[in-house]
């Protein structure tokens, strides 16, 4: 294969992320910018079913952090324009 160890090394980043899922609530751009490298090379080396596979969690994971976005835009100071 000469891509080398690219997918296991998406992979294994990814795994890691998940076991310190404090670190993707606080940072969920970190997160789904490692779930979107790896579908684009799952894409690129034609790996479809799987890259679906990732597309649907990076998905779960959006809606599961949506109202923790919302949250953080929403608990600033509130100014006056």
């Amino acid at each position: 294969m000469p891509y080398g160890r690219s997918k296991e090394k998406l992979i294994e980043l990814l795994n890691v992320l998940e076991k310190y899922s404090h670190r993707t609530q606080e940072e969920p751009t970190l997160y789904l910018s490692t779930i979107n490298n790896l579908v684009s090379f799952l894409v690129f080396t034609k790996e479809y079913k799987e890259a679906l596979e990732y597309v649907s969690k990076a998905k779960a994971f959006y809606i599961q952090t949506s109202g923790i976005r919302k949250r953080k835009m929403t608990s600033g100071s509130s100014c006056a324009l």
